[in-house]
């Protein structure tokens, strides 16, 4: 039986861009068939919203994007933020002061929302960032040394919280966390040098799941496409989750079927084969580290 997907989540870097974080004239060319055909393509991805208005433009998409590895959802056509998962106020400050108890020296990064505009705010202007502003393309921070007294205003909204510390001392922040914050917050490391921290349970899959409600899209006929730790729960969850051939382990773990690399059009690859041409039912479970292996060996 041949299954029809009706949204498509879709991560950016490392997926739905190239290495020159472009998106190619193909890919371009294939969201826009799947658009045509009916399908609700969506952007998911860790970026701000700021990052990822260019690329929805350039798609010519209608549809919200999912910011904030899914903390927040954002309407671009309304210009309005129409889902927020923002962090406690309480435990931002707690974080805060954790890390200051740990070291010093840790610049804080905070996410925040006022309204429909999105901030970069930080403690200082370290050379981590003036690296960051360079290979990615980005602005400044809008704000330099306000971190404090923005966690001390109630109107604050912290969408997402991070911060790079020495791995021996990310080991000890990471233990603490855990025993003092287990379920008030959710985590992601990417390496044993960055913390990502967002609102317990907020992830792109929950993020992912509140827009296909709002379409009235029920989980079988959503599918996501990703490479990142970042978009593990989204491939798990989603009814069809396809992992890049430039994939992490852990997103081919979970990912029920494969696709190209994000250098050779995998996302175009993965919307015509089971977007614009289904050819069946999706592959039955996740097709795990040892196929990658073999696909690797074969080509």
């Amino acid at each position: 039986m041949t299954q029809r997907y009706r949204l498509l989540a879709v991560d950016m870097d490392g997926t739905l861009l190239d290495r020159r974080s472009q998106v190619d004239p193909v890919t371009v060319r294939a969201v826009r068939a799947a658009v045509a055909a009916g399908v609700h393509v969506i952007l998911a991805s860790g970026r701000a919203p700021r990052h990822m208005l260019e690329v929805h433009r350039q798609l010519r998409l209608e549809t919200p994007i999912v910011a904030h590895n899914g903390a927040l959802v954002y309407d671009v056509g309304g210009q309005a933020v129409i889902h927020h998962e923002p962090i406690d106020l309480e435990v931002a400050r707690r974080i805060a002061q954790m890390l200051k108890e740990h070291d010093p020296a840790i610049n804080l990064h905070l996410e925040t929302q006022e309204g429909v505009v999105d901030r970069w705010n930080v403690e200082t202007l370290d050379e981590g960032i003036l690296d960051s502003i360079t290979r990615w393309k980005v602005e400044p921070p809008h704000s330099v040394g306000d971190v404090q007294r923005l966690l001390s205003d109630e109107a604050t909204r912290v969408s997402k919280l991070w911060f790079h510390a020495p791995a021996d001392v990310m080991a000890a922040i990471k233990r603490r966390m855990t025993a003092e914050m287990r379920d008030r917050i959710a985590t992601l490391a990417f390496d044993d040098v960055t913390l990502t921290i967002l609102s317990s349970g907020v992830s792109k899959a929950s993020a992912v799941e509140w827009v296909a409600t709002r379409y009235g899209v029920i989980q079988p006929e959503v599918m996501a496409i990703g490479d990142d730790l970042n978009d593990v729960p989204m491939l798990g969850w989603a009814g069809l989750g396809v992992a890049m051939a430039n994939a992490k382990p852990v997103a081919w773990a979970v990912a029920r079927a494969t696709t190209g690399s994000n250098d050779e059009h995998g996302v175009a690859q993965a919307i015509r084969r089971w977007v614009l041409r289904p050819t069946g039912s999706p592959p039955a479970g996740p097709i795990g580290t040892t196929h990658r292996l073999r696909q690797e060996s074969a080509g």
